[in-house]
């Protein structure tokens, strides 16, 4: 996404439905980079690492897809997902959960690197507002200073904290 967020915002939702997409997907992508194994237990319990098949691959590439497009609100196509489960191979049921564990996990780290990063720039967004909105009881006084002065002679029943400024 090298687009400036006003480009953004100027762009139709279809349009900024197809960026968020393939956003997510390239996300999905890196995440899955060096995920070449899935752990499945055998019949004794035994966790073991199985090679990833291409078509694995690709459903679970798709799926975690899918998913984030879901929770983010991102219109998205479930036909091609359709399409790859049922060239799954499922006959082993414990690789076909360890493949849907891997979808899960890839799922929930990814949502929650978004959400922290998120949650970092409203932050620091905050705190950069923060400066110009607060300023400290000395200098509220000091520019009221003439104020609270006049007000002390001229009105004597006003509360302490309006002859400061503060209120």
């Amino acid at each position: 996404m090298d687009r400036p967020l006003s480009m953004i915002s100027d762009m139709s939702p279809q349009d900024q439905n197809t960026l968020a997409t393939s956003a997510i997907q390239e996300l999905v992508s890196q995440q899955l980079t060096y995920k070449k194994d899935v752990f499945v237990k055998n019949e004794q319990g035994i966790t073991e690492r199985i090679p990833k098949t291409e078509t694995m691959q690709a459903f679970e590439h798709e799926s975690a897809t899918y998913a984030l497009c879901s929770h983010y609100g991102v219109a998205v196509d479930s036909g091609h997902l359709l399409a790859l489960a049922k060239d799954l191979d499922k006959s082993d049921t414990n690789q076909f959960r360890g493949l849907l564990d891997s979808v899960h996990h890839t799922t929930m780290s990814t949502i929650k690197g978004i959400d922290g990063q998120h949650k970092e720039l409203l932050n620091e967004k905050s705190v950069m507002k923060e400066p110009q909105q607060k300023s400290s009881i000395m200098d509220k006084l000091s520019q009221n200073k003439e104020s609270i002065l006049q007000n002390d002679q001229s009105n004597p029943t006003q509360s302490k904290s309006k002859e400061m400024g503060l209120s």
